[in-house]
C-alpha cells in the first residue's frame, strides 16, 4: 500500500479502532472508468481468475475485508468492503451478478471477460476456458475521497474522445493492430479503447463521416494531437507505423519546438503527432 493510501486510510478512521484487514489495488483495466463507476454505484461487484491468486500469490478476499481503489495515477479514490465471496465456474455466473460488475448486460460482461482473461492466463502459458473458476466479490462503498480535485468546479481533463467509424469491428481491430490499444468493450454500434492515457469510443457513424474539419483556407484538420517523448522517439515511432501499413505524412517543422507528422486511419480520421510532452503530463511522469 502506498503512503496516499495510507493516509487516507487512517483520516478516514481517525481516532476509531481500524479493521485489520485492508489492502489497495487498482482496476486491470479501463481503471479510471470502474473506480468512478464503483463510486457512483454502478459498479457493485467484480470478479478475478481463481487460479491467478496462487500464481501471483495474493490471497483471496475474505468477507468483511475493507480495499482501497486506486485510480491510475495509483491515488486514492474510495474504500470498499467486502460482503460476498463465492467461487463459481464462469459459464455458472448468474445475469445478476454480470449487471452488478456495471457491464451493462451479460453479453458485454461474458465478452469484456473473456477478452481481459485470455489475456492475463496467456502470461502464465494457460488457456482460457469456458468453465474457469472465478471469485465472485460483491462490496458495498464505505467511503469516497473528497480530494481538492474533486472538489474544484473547474474542467479538469479530457476523459473521452468520440472517433466516426464506418464498421466498428474494423475500426477497432485496426487500432488494436497499427497503435496498440487497448479493446475494453465492443458491440455493433461502438467499440472502446483505451490508448495514449485516454479512453477513445469508436461510434458506428454515417459514411464519409470524420472528426475532421476544414479551416478558413480550405485545409482539412485534425482535431486532436498525440504527444510522444522527443525528436527520436517521434522518429521512432513513425518509422514503425510505416512498417504497419499506417497512412502518414512527412516529418514537419511547423515553426514551434519539436517537429510533427499526421497520419490517418481507415476512415480518415486524422491525427497529429508532436514531439514535446506537455509539461502537465510530464509531472504526473517525474
Amino acid at each position: 500500500m502506498n503512503q496516499a493510501a495510507k493516509d487516507y486510510w487512517e483520516q478516514f478512521w481517525g481516532e476509531k479502532e481500524r479493521p485489520a484487514n485492508v489492502s489497495a489495488w487498482m482496476f486491470g483495466e479501463a481503471v479510471d472508468e470502474l473506480a468512478q463507476a464503483v463510486i457512483e454505484g454502478r459498479k457493485t461487484a467484480t470478479c478475478s481468475a481463481h487460479v491467478l491468486f496462487g500464481l501471483e500469490n495474493e490471497p483471496i478476499p475474505v468477507i468483511d475485508e475493507y480495499s482501497i481503489i486506486l485510480n491510475s495515477q495509483n491515488e486514492p479514490v474510495a474504500i470498499i468492503k467486502t460482503v460476498d465471496v463465492s467461487v463459481t465456474p464462469m459459464n455458472e455466473v448468474t445475469e445478476e451478478f454480470a449487471l452488478a460488475e456495471g457491464d451493462g448486460s451479460y453479453r458485454n460482461w461474458k465478452e469484456i471477460h473473456e477478452r481481459y482473461f485470455k489475456r492475463e492466463l496467456d502470461k502464465f502459458g494457460l488457456e482460457f476456458t469456458e468453465d474457469m473458476l472465478l471469485v465472485c466479490e460483491r462490496f458495498e462503498l464505505v467511503d469516497v475521497k473528497q480530494s481538492e480535485e474533486r472538489m474544484n468546479p473547474k474542467l479538469l481533463r479530457v476523459g473521452t474522445t468520440y472517433l466516426p467509424v464506418s464498421n466498428v469491428e474494423e475500426a477497432a481491430e485496426w487500432y488494436v493492430e497499427k497503435l496498440d490499444a487497448e479493446l475494453t468493450y465492443q458491440d455493433e454500434d461502438k467499440a472502446i479503447l483505451n490508448l495514449a492515457n485516454q479512453s477513445f469510443f469508436l461510434v458506428n457513424a454515417k459514411e464519409n463521416e470524420t472528426a475532421n474539419f476544414w479551416d478558413a483556407y480550405g485545409n482539412e484538420r485534425f482535431s486532436l494531437t498525440f504527444e510522444v517523448n522527443g525528436e527520436e522517439a517521434i522518429k521512432m515511432l513513425r518509422e514503425d507505423l510505416i512498417e504497419r501499413g499506417v497512412k502518414l505524412g512527412e516529418i514537419e517543422k511547423r515553426g514551434h519546438a519539436g517537429i510533427n507528422f499526421v497520419f490517418s486511419d481507415l476512415d480518415g480520421n486524422r491525427f497529429d503527432v508532436w514531439s514535446e510532452l506537455s509539461p502537465s503530463f510530464n509531472k504526473y511522469r517525474n
